[in-house]
């Protein structure tokens, strides 16, 4: 009965059109050349075979990164693996599609229909949203998802019903599942601030929040039991190594060596197969663990297995390395820390360091090449290179906040929502960018991405507080003649004086 007046409303044209829009330029990329870059040679993924013969053992003791993609990538092989190409290209495809949507959804809240339209389509036409879509990696899956919480937030907070605050935390626990920046924490952290931003449904999001809350920590419990490990990733203490040990001069690294201050392995590349400390360990295998933990390679693929036992325990040890660097060295940590946040906001496609033939974006640049030199030169190269124009985002983010507090006010039904909306943006923004600014060193414009629709988000909201451009002008006079009309009572009492006084 309600199915048929919805697929009749104009909000559901509004999202069929914009479907429509991006699928045919979509497949217009696609004739023109532009196509999936597959490759199962990844850090985070377990061998192909293992994935396919024996999936269930292998995600459960794979304790080097979360296993979300292992988990998508088996079950593909499983589907079709002569057919991974074409999957896991309708696969990005569609996360593509509920990304655009979910941002036009949000950006409706703020915008009319016609801004929000050609907003989202500009956003889809950028080289690393086209980049990121056709590269076998969880980057455009985790940008999805993340814009669809906030999606699934907003529309929470409309509705208020128990069912949609369980599919927004179920949202999370996969995000969480997926990549280990979004760990237990954040989604204790998520599910507060929505209780605190809906203090009416605080209950029922509390219930909404209990299903999803064991799925994410089952994951941690899993690692806890057969690693001794309470988390979801056993690579911190790499990435920690990169913001600070990595970054030392090599003399003086190699002298806090010599004195104890560091680990044996401190000198390594983080990037290092297993087989590099060999000579540091006694045994390769390690008892009743199969050859996802105790091979050094794998095979089917020929390259280093980084999930190998030997590189959990060089990280817990790359853990304290970092540690005694912040102590040494808390002012070179801030330095690091600086460097990366103009790195977030460099171009996100030229995020991975090896270039030339072995770049992850060879074959998108032999289609858009030109289009990526000049979208960077613009936006980035023109002033304050490598940011660009992205030194303007702190601006829009802080209009945004500024609008959602006048807003909040008098907020009531669709516009606390608006409000609730814009906030939790703002905190998952905020979020990312510190998190990924204070744990990790490189790749930083890649990090960037995850939240890229929610920065259009909040600057559109920003920069639509301030009204049409045309009357700019007219709202500064306005502005400025207010300030006089408070002067005036002044000046007007100056006169009276002076008449007064004869």
């Amino acid at each position: 009965m309600r199915t048929q007046p919805w697929l009749e409303s104009r909000r559901f044209k509004d999202h069929a059109r914009l479907s429509a829009v991006f699928l045919a330029s979509r497949a217009l990329l696609y004739f023109a050349g532009l196509g999936m870059q597959l490759d199962l040679r990844w850090m985070f993924l377990a061998d192909p075979e293992n994935l396919r013969e024996r999936l269930l053992e292998t995600a459960y003791y794979f304790h080097a990164y979360p296993p979300g993609m292992n988990l998508l990538t088996g079950l593909l092989l499983k589907l079709a693996p002569g057919q991974l190409q074409g999957l896991s290209q309708a696969l990005f495809l569609s996360a593509g599609l509920l990304l655009v949507n979910a941002l036009f959804y949000l950006c409706r809240s703020v915008l009319s229909r016609r801004p929000a339209f050609l907003l989202c389509l500009a956003f889809a036409a950028i080289p690393q949203c086209l980049f990121f879509e056709n590269l076998y990696l969880y980057t455009e899956l985790e940008t999805s998802l993340l814009c669809l919480i906030c999606a699934g937030f907003l529309h929470a907070s409309r509705r208020g019903g128990w069912a949609s605050w369980a599919l927004l935390f179920l949202g999370c626990a996969v995000l969480g599942w997926l990549r280990s920046s979004f760990h237990l924490v954040w989604f204790a952290a998520t599910v507060a601030f929505s209780a605190w931003q809906n203090p009416l449904q605080r209950r029922r999001i509390a219930l909404a929040a209990l299903g999803p809350g064991l799925l994410l920590s089952a994951l941690y419990l899993k690692n806890w039991a057969v690693f001794g490990a309470f988390a979801s990733s056993s690579s911190l203490g790499g990435n920690l190594a990169q913001v600070t040990v990595a970054r030392m001069p090599g003399s003086e690294r190699a002298e806090w060596q010599r004195q104890g201050k560091l680990s044996p392995y401190a000198d390594i590349s983080v990037f290092a197969g297993p087989e590099r400390y060999a000579g540091f360990f006694r045994e390769q295998r390690l008892e009743g663990m199969p050859d996802v933990v105790n091979r050094l390679d794998r095979p089917s693929l020929h390259v280093p297995n980084y999930n190998h036992w030997w590189l959990r325990e060089v990280n817990r040890a790359r853990r304290g390395d970092a540690a005694a660097y912040v102590r040494e060295h808390p002012l070179g940590y801030l330095e690091n820390l600086k460097n990366n946040l103009v790195a977030l906001f460099s171009p996100s496609t030229t995020w991975h360091p090896v270039k030339g033939n072995e770049n992850p974006h060879t074959g998108h640049r032999r289609v858009l090449g030109g289009y990526e030199l000049l979208y960077n030169g613009l936006v980035h190269q023109l002033f304050l290179a490598p940011v660009g124009f992205y030194a303007f985002v702190p601006l829009g983010f802080g209009l945004a906040l500024v609008r959602a507090g006048r807003w909040a006010r008098a907020a009531r039904g669709r516009v606390a929502a608006r409000v609730s909306t814009l906030r939790f943006a703002a905190f998952q923004v905020l979020y990312v960018v510190v998190l990924s600014c204070l744990v990790t060193y490189g790749e930083m414009s890649r990090y960037r991405y995850a939240v890229e629709p929610l920065l259009w988000f909040l600057c559109a909201a920003g920069i639509a507080s301030l009204g049409r451009p045309r009357n700019w002008g007219k709202r500064w006079r306005t502005f400025r003649s207010a300030r006089g009309a408070e002067a005036l009572p002044e000046g007007l009492e100056e006169r009276h004086a002076l008449k007064r006084n004869g």
